[in-house]
C-alpha cells in the first residue's frame, strides 16, 4: 500500500515551489496519525513521500478514524475541487457496533463535505460491501487490487485522480470560441449559455474530462473537431438565436414526443443503406494517454457472440488521445462497439418545412412502409434548409443508436391463409392432341415404340394438357366418356 501512495505522490513532484493543491495522508487502525500539505510544491509532496514511507502497518480498521477530520481538512478549501481517496484492505474493526455501522458513520461524515468526490479501493479483499457505502463515484465502483503489487492501486488511483483533474471538454469548446488571443475570438454573447452549461454538467456527471495539447499546427477548427470526436457532440448554430450550441449525443429524449417523417410528408428518400453482417466490427481498440507512463496506451473491448458468428475478428484502432485512465478508455470503446458492431440505418430524406426546427444532432422518427420501417428513432448528420429556389429541406441522417432496444420493423398485416386441401374439380383450360414420335420415345423408349409401330403402323396415342385449376392441384385424372355418360379413368 505504501509503495502505491508513493507512486502516485511522486507523480507530482514537478509541481515547483507551490501550486493549488492541497493534500492530506491519514494512515489509520485503531487510532489515527496524519501529514498535511497545503498549496503544496515539489518540496511538500517529497516531505509527504518521506512520512508515508516511515509508517509501519498495524492491525485493526475503524472507518472512522480514516475519515473523521476530513470535513477540517476541506473547511479551507475554497473552491477547490475535494477528492477523498479511500484504501482499505480489512472489513471494519470499530471499537464498539457492528462493520456496517462503522462504514455508515463514516459516510456519514462524508456527506457533510459539500461536493466532495469519494473514491474507494480494496486490497486483496473481493467484499466490497463495507467500502461500496462509503464510494459516491459509481462509474468506477470499488476497484479491488493485490496487495504484492502496487501498480494495480497505483494505475487505479492514477486514472481516478487524473479523471477528476483532467478539464471539461465544454470548457475546452468555450475557450477556443472566444479567447481573444489564440482562440476564434467570438463573444461570450455569441453562445447558447444554457447548453453549453447542460453540456457540461452532464460531461462532469459522466467524469469525461480531457487533457489535449492544441500545438497551432493545426487550425482551431481542427481541435475543436476532435474533442467533440472524444465526446460524441456536435457544435451548431442555432439558426432562431444565431448562436453557438454544444449539444451531446446522448439518449436524453422521449420518443414519444419526437417529430415522425413518413411518407405524408417525405418527398423521398434515397441513399438508403444498412451495413451488411460481414462489414460489422466486433472489436474495438482504442488508444489513449496514460499519465503514469507518460506514453501511449490501449485496451481493446470485444463483442464476442458477433466475433463467434462471424468468425474472424474484426478489429478497427481508434485514437483518443485527449483522454488520460483507462476507465475513461473503457467507457469510450463500448460506446463505439456499440455502435459499429449494429447494422443502422442511414439514408437521405427530402421533406417539406414541417422539419424546419431539425438541427445537426436532433432526433426524429421514421415511418417508411417500403424499407418495413416503422417508428424508428434517426439522428440527423446533415441538413439543409433550402436555397431561396426551393423549400425543399434535406436531411442525411442515421439511425439513433440509443433507440435500438426500442426500434421496431414495420410488419404488415398477414394474408389471410387459405386451406389448400381442395376437392378435385374439372380443368376448364385443356387441350387434347395426338402424341408425337418424339413424345412417344420420351415416354416409352425408342426400341419399343419402334416395334409397336412396325407391328401397327396405324396406331396412335392421345395425350392431353391441362392448366391447374387452383393452386392446390398437384396431379391429374384423365377419363372418357363413350357416349353412354359414364365416365372411365383411362
Amino acid at each position: 500500500m505504501k509503495a502505491a501512495a508513493v507512486s502516485v505522490l511522486e507523480s507530482f513532484l514537478g509541481l515547483g515551489a507551490s501550486s493549488d493543491m492541497d493534500i492530506r495522508v491519514v494512515g489509520y487502525n485503531a487510532s489515527r496519525t496524519s501529514i498535511t500539505r497545503y498549496n503544496v510544491g515539489g518540496t511538500g509532496v517529497q516531505q509527504i513521500i518521506d512520512w508515508v514511507n516511515g509508517r509501519t502497518a498495524t492491525g485493526g480498521t475503524d472507518f472512522v478514524n480514516g475519515v473523521d477530520t476530513a470535513p477540517e481538512f476541506f473547511n479551507n478549501a475554497g473552491d477547490k475541487p475535494r477528492y477523498v481517496f479511500f484504501v482499505s484492505d480489512g472489513i471494519p474493526e470499530p471499537g464498539s457496533g457492528t462493520p456496517t455501522q462503522n462504514a455508515e458513520a463514516a459516510r456519514a461524515i462524508l456527506d457533510t463535505i459539500p461536493g466532495v468526490s469519494t473514491f474507494c479501493f480494496n486490497i486483496d479483499l473481493s467484499d466490497i460491501t463495507y467500502t461500496g457505502i462509503l464510494d459516491n463515484t459509481p462509474q468506477d465502483g470499488v476497484p479491488v487490487v493485490a496487495g504484492g503489487d502496487p501498480g494495480p492501486l497505483a494505475t487505479a488511483i492514477m486514472g481516478a485522480l487524473h479523471a477528476q483533474l483532467d478539464m471539461n471538454p465544454a470548457h475546452i469548446i468555450r475557450e477556443c470560441l472566444t479567447d481573444t488571443e489564440w482562440g476564434m475570438g467570438y463573444l461570450e454573447a455569441d453562445l447558447d449559455d444554457v447548453s453549453f452549461r447542460a453540456a457540461a454538467d452532464r460531461l462532469h456527471q459522466e467524469q469525461m474530462g480531457m487533457s489535449l495539447l492544441w500545438t497551432k499546427q493545426t487550425e482551431i477548427e481542427e481541435f475543436i473537431k476532435e474533442v467533440l470526436k472524444h465526446i460524441n457532440a456536435v457544435v451548431r448554430v442555432n439558426r432562431r438565436t444565431g448562436k453557438f450550441e454544444l449539444k451531446l449525443i446522448r439518449d436524453d429524449y422521449d420518443e414519444e414526443t419526437l417529430l415522425e417523417l413518413n411518407p405524408d410528408n417525405i418527398e423521398r428518400l434515397t441513399d438508403f443503406s444498412r451495413p451488411s453482417f460481414g462489414e460489422l466490427v466486433n472489436s474495438v481498440t482504442v488508444n489513449y494517454w496514460d499519465p503514469i507512463t507518460g506514453g501511449d496506451a490501449s485496451l481493446t473491448v470485444q463483442d464476442i457472440a458477433l466475433a463467434e458468428a462471424q468468425r474472424a475478428v474484426v478489429n478497427t484502432t481508434l485514437q483518443y488521445p485527449g483522454f488520460t485512465n483507462n476507465i475513461l478508455a473503457a467507457r469510450v470503446a463500448e460506446r463505439d462497439l456499440r455502435t459499429l458492431s449494429t447494422p443502422l440505418v442511414s439514408c437521405v430524406i427530402y421533406t417539406d418545412a414541417i422539419a424546419k426546427d431539425l438541427g445537426v444532432g436532433d432526433v426524429f422518427k421514421l415511418a417508411w412502409p417500403d424499407y418495413l420501417i416503422a417508428g424508428m428513432v434517426m439522428r440527423v448528420t446533415q441538413i439543409a434548409y433550402g436555397d431561396g429556389r426551393s423549400n425543399k429541406i434535406k436531411i442525411t441522417c442515421t439511425q439513433d443508436v440509443f433507440a435500438l432496444p426500442e426500434t421496431v420493423a414495420f410488419e404488415p398485416e398477414p394474408p389471410v391463409w387459405e386451406n389448400p386441401d381442395v376437392p378435385p374439380v374439372p380443368a376448364t383450360l385443356r387441350l387434347a392432341k395426338e402424341m408425337t414420335y418424339y413424345e412417344m420415345v420420351q415416354r416409352g423408349g425408342q426400341t419399343a415404340v419402334n416395334a409397336e409401330l412396325t407391328a401397327n403402323p396405324e396406331v396412335g396415342y392421345l395425350m392431353v394438357s391441362a392448366v391447374r385449376p387452383n393452386n392446390g392441384t398437384i396431379s391429374a385424372r384423365l377419363a372418357s366418356d363413350g357416349g353412354a355418360g359414364t365416365w372411365e379413368d383411362v
